[in-house]
């Protein structure tokens, strides 16, 4: 399947001004990190002001737009447009404006930002999204093939006592997508340090990490490496084989060994590499080299020159660029084998005919392997936080239920509104290492008023959802979040750390409904069931804010005092209130906890129409619907519980989000058996 290009799309090929024409605020795709662009410091009362180099684009039809201005003056690159580098150190962008004017303009006075500002999305202090990503030839929907191969067999060792079965399934996929090229959203996010003393930092103190100024900040991006290109793969292997037969009349027993395996592996192409970015940004050592404007950064053993981080593209050498690309992978291996059992048997007769059952029993085993490249486990990959590796995780669990089938009453009594009707009763109970243990029971009845064309069907049962492996294990992963500290909103880097100590889910569930098959319409079956779900105990996230609080609330008492850093990589060490904030902060936790709810309702709605022909054999049209009437969710940081249903709710901004719930989705499907 090709990809289909977003700037194909109608939302997102419109410009800025555009999508605010119609009243649409700018998607996250439109980025506030695009190349030119530095911002000051918020200083009490002084709200930042970011600005944008005099030649950008986004400048275009402000006062004093001027398109030779492509970079800074800098030591490297002493006069630009006529305007001479004024030697001296600059602690903010309005300081070195003054030495410099001309140079850059305040996107509050461009006609792109005076847009944002009348849409009530710009504006200091906001974030400026400018740049639509999509128009830089990204994928909506990435190109993809699929690949099967699936076999099955059996063999009747003693006849219908013992049968031998097996099943094999291979599955490969191969997708492509594409991105926009990588952002920086602030040099200290990605460790990069560019050095007071490099040739082209304009301000000539040093910014970034380790050890430098955040401010002025630089918000850029690496437009000239091309859009990063992501290529996956996924291989699955399915084994089943096991033996089946029956052990006398009315008995039969399953004996089952399965096999899984996942293999995926994902190369990010056109990434930038961060520890090449701090060579690119400093003076070759040879004095020769270095007067020709030679980096450190190497491209086939020959130096390149400079990278200038505050230019618009197009400014920087071919071969720099080349140099600065890299290749990122991440591999992961999921295995899951198991053995299970059952026996069924119907061992005598009820009135209304005989009872049934079914007991069984189940272990199996799972894992978890998960790697990473080396700059992505650094932290030193721009527009990429870091991440860490799951070296492996295992769980094991074991099963056993039982259920009844008990007829109440059949045709044969023949009693009036009550043809048929009989109950089921289960139970479950499962314990996992870890994990927990959990027991949950089920009932359902099943009724025939008058004759088979219309079952009544309802039935109520308690149920649980076993923790992920990943979520018990998995590496950590960094997010950059933002955290109120007192009335100074900051961006500070978390740990999102898995938990071994998760318990199940538990959920309530009932429902009831009907199914119809008229005789006046041969073929045709219709269904309705209502269904209610009710969750708690969810496996939820626990907010940055959260976190921050409970630290400033206990000092060394917090609950997350364990993983947290100071940004001289010191401790807590006292219960004081109030101990961390922006300025200090270096590191904390986000874990996995249990707690959170969910409650949805609705109906399932199937029809299937069986047409059989004299030539063409037959034809089964089926259609399934579903109409969500309510999904609620909450969790202890954001409250709630919250309607999801009839919305789309992200990743990030929602917690429990659940994508696009409509209220209506429906499914179609034709399908011809040949004679």
């Amino acid at each position: 399947m090709d990809p289909l290009l977003s700037k194909d799309r109608d939302v997102s090929s419109a410009g800025v001004a555009e999508l605010i024409s119609k009243d649409l605020a700018p998607p996250s795709y439109v980025s506030p990190s695009f190349p030119g662009r530095v911002q000051d410091r918020t200083s009490g009362e002084v709200i930042a002001t970011s600005y944008i180099l005099a030649g950008s684009p986004f400048a275009v039809g402000a006062a004093g737009y001027n398109p030779a201005i492509t970079r800074p003056p800098s030591p490297a690159n002493p006069m630009v447009a006529g305007i001479p580098w004024v030697p001296g150190t600059y602690t903010t962008v309005a300081a070195y404006l003054a030495a410099h004017p001309g140079v850059y303009i305040p996107i509050k006075d461009t006609p792109a930002g005076q847009q944002l500002i009348d849409a009530g999305v710009g504006g200091e202090g906001n974030v400026w999204p400018l740049l639509n990503t999509p128009q830089l030839g990204t994928h909506s929907i990435q190109s993809q093939e699929r690949r099967n191969a699936f076999a099955n067999g059996s063999y009747e060792i003693f006849d219908k006592k013992m049968e031998l079965f097996g099943n094999f399934l291979f599955g490969q996929t191969i997708s492509q997508g594409k991105l926009a090229p990588s952002p920086v959203s602030s040099l200290g996010i990605y460790n990069i340090l560019i050095p007071a003393d490099s040739p082209v930092n304009p301000f000539q103190i040093a910014l970034g990490s380790p050890g430098g100024a955040s401010y002025p900040r630089v918000r850029t991006r690496f437009v000239d490496s091309g859009n990063r290109i992501f290529d996956y793969e996924n291989e699955l292997y399915h084994f089943v084989a096991g033996l089946k037969g029956t052990l006398e009349k009315d008995y039969t027993y399953e004996v089952a060994y399965n096999y899984n395996r996942n293999d995926q592996i994902a190369y990010t192409r056109n990434a930038i590499n961060g520890a090449a970015l701090d060579l690119a940004t400093k003076l070759n050592s040879d004095p020769a080299l270095a007067a020709l404007g030679m980096s450190q950064l190497t491209l086939n053993g020959l130096p390149v020159p400079l990278y200038d981080p505050f230019a618009l593209p197009g400014a920087s050498s071919p071969d720099t660029i080349e140099a600065l690309r890299a290749t990122l992978y991440n591999s992961g291996v999921s295995e899951l084998w198991g053995v299970d059992a059952n026996v069924t048997g119907m061992p005598f007769d009820l009135p209304a005919g005989k009872i049934a059952f079914a007991v069984g029993g189940a272990f199996y085993s799972e894992s978890l392997a998960l790697d990473l490249d080396g700059l992505t486990k650094l932290g030193k990959v721009p527009g990429l936080n870091p991440a860490m590796p799951t070296p492996g995780g295992h769980r094991d669990a074991w099963a056993g239920f039982i259920e009844v089938r008990i007829p109440i009453t059949s045709e044969e009594k023949n009693i009036p509104a009550f043809r048929s009707l009989e109950v089921t009763a289960a139970g479950r109970i499962e314990s996992f290492d870890p994990g927990g243990d959990s027991a949950v029971p089920k009932v359902g009845v099943r009724w025939q008023p008058l004759d088979k064309q219309l079952t009544l069907r309802g039935s109520y049962s308690q149920s649980f959802v076993a923790p992920t492996v990943y979520q018990l294990f998995g590496g950590s992963a960094v997010s950059f979040d933002y955290v109120n500290f007192g009335d100074n909103q900051v961006q500070v880097p978390m740990n999102w750390v898995s938990n071994a100590g998760l318990k199940p889910a538990d959920a309530e569930n009932y429902g009831f409904g009907f199914v119809f098959s008229p005789k006046f319409v041969k073929g045709l079956t219709v269904s309705l069931d209502y269904y209610h779900i009710k969750t708690k105990n969810d496996i939820y996230r626990v907010g940055a804010q959260a976190v921050a609080d409970d630290l400033n609330r206990y000092g060394s008492a917090s609950q997350f005092a364990y993983g947290f850093f100071f940004q001289d990589g010191s401790r807590l060490t006292t219960t004081a209130p109030d101990q961390v904030n922006g300025d200090n902060w270096g590191s904390g936790v986000r874990p996995y906890r249990n707690g959170a709810q969910q409650e949805t309702d609705g109906l399932d709605i199937t029809a299937n129409y069986e047409l059989p022909t004299d030539n063409y054999g037959k034809f089964t049209f089926f259609g399934a619907a579903n109409v969500l009437f309510s999904y609620r969710y909450g969790d202890p940081e954001i409250g709630g519980p919250y309607q999801y249903a009839d919305q789309f709710t992200d990743t990030g901004p929602a917690a429990g989000s659940q994508g696009t719930l409509p209220k209506f989705v429906c499914r179609n499907s034709v399908k011809m058996s040949p004679l």
